[in-house]
């Protein structure tokens, strides 16, 4: 099937749409197809460069299409979906980016379940830290929450859990989108 970028489908096609790959760098990173049920499931890419392959297990569900995009868009990968009726083809290659990651540290890819307390309100709460570097972490919430860039917090969280050690910092909000918080160790680990 041949891959076409979604913002170039007709509005009244989008309905039907049932995947919508992910593409980062000409390379497919996710894949999102929806279920049976109408929710969408999000798959990470664990196949070879160049193909789609689904693994086993699910990333997360997202309740509708615009959660997904939402979700590509925050992990600056561009939408692709099949064109219809199209023969056999390899997924899209997107134009080069100029932006490679400014970064200073590494960051490491996890799934850990964390607390983290708001200094500034007192308020307090559920994450999932879904990346780690020297300089910081980045997790989501599940519910609302009151934090706001340069809040300074305490999160802890247990990076590898057959050990059972518990990680906590001290560390500053750095960037909010909704959901999604990146965050600045204070005392470097």
């Amino acid at each position: 099937m041949r891959f076409i970028n979604f913002e170039k489908i007709q509005a009244d096609a989008k309905g039907s749409i049932e995947l919508v790959a992910g593409i980062y760098r000409g390379e497919p990173v996710y894949m999102a197809k929806q279920n049976s049920s109408r929710e969408w499931t999000l798959y990470q890419n664990d196949g070879d460069v160049g193909q789609l392959n689904m693994p086993e297990r699910a990333a997360t569900i997202f309740q509708t299409l615009d959660d997904v995009l939402f979700f590509y868009r925050l992990k600056g990968v561009t939408p692709f979906c099949p064109k219809p009726d199209s023969p056999e083809a390899p997924p899209p290659q997107e134009p080069a980016e100029e932006n490679f990651d400014k970064r200073r540290h590494f960051r490491k890819p996890v799934r850990c379940n964390g607390l983290y307390r708001n200094h500034r309100t007192g308020s307090s709460g559920e994450c999932l830290v879904e990346d780690i570097s020297l300089g910081g972490v980045k997790f989501s919430t599940v519910f609302f929450h009151d934090l706001q860039p340069e809040d300074e917090l305490h999160i802890s969280f247990i990076l590898d859990p057959p050990d059972k050690n518990v990680f906590e910092q001290k560390a500053a909000v750095r960037h909010v989108h909704r959901f999604s918080i990146g965050v600045k160790f204070l005392d470097g680990i």
